[in-house]
C-alpha cells in the first residue's frame, strides 16, 4: 500500500481528522452538536465518496430516530435548517433509520 492510499484510508477511517484537514473542523463540530441534540443516541459518521465524479464526498451521520413519524421529521428539518446555515451545500448529509 503506497503512503498516498495510507493517508486516504486513515482519513476514510476517522471523518474528524478527515474534516480537519479538509478545513472543515468548525462545521463538522457544529453538525456532531447539532445531530447529538436532535438525535440522541447511537450515531455513526463515515465518509462516503461518489465513484464516477472525483473529488466529491460528503459526511455522513446516521442516526437512530424513534417517536412519531411527525416528531422525527420536524428534528430531520432542524438538522437541515442549522447545518444549510453552514453554507456548504451537500458536505453534510443525515441518514435515519427508524426504531420502534
Amino acid at each position: 500500500m503506497s503512503v498516498l492510499d495510507e493517508t486516504i484510508k486513515q482519513l476514510l477511517d476517522d471523518p474528524a481528522l478527515a474534516a480537519e484537514r479538509l478545513g472543515l473542523a468548525a462545521p463538522y463540530k457544529a453538525v456532531v452538536e447539532a445531530t447529538g441534540k436532535l438525535f440522541p443516541g447511537a450515531c455513526t459518521v463515515s465518509i462516503e465518496d461518489d465513484p464516477e465524479i472525483p473529488d466529491d464526498f460528503r459526511i455522513v451521520f446516521r442516526v437512530r430516530a424513534s417517536g412519531s413519524d411527525e416528531g422525527v421529521l420536524e428534528r430531520e428539518l432542524e438538522w437541515c435548517r442549522q447545518v444549510s446555515s453552514l453554507n456548504l451545500p451537500g458536505v453534510f448529509r443525515l441518514s435515519i433509520e427508524p426504531q420502534a
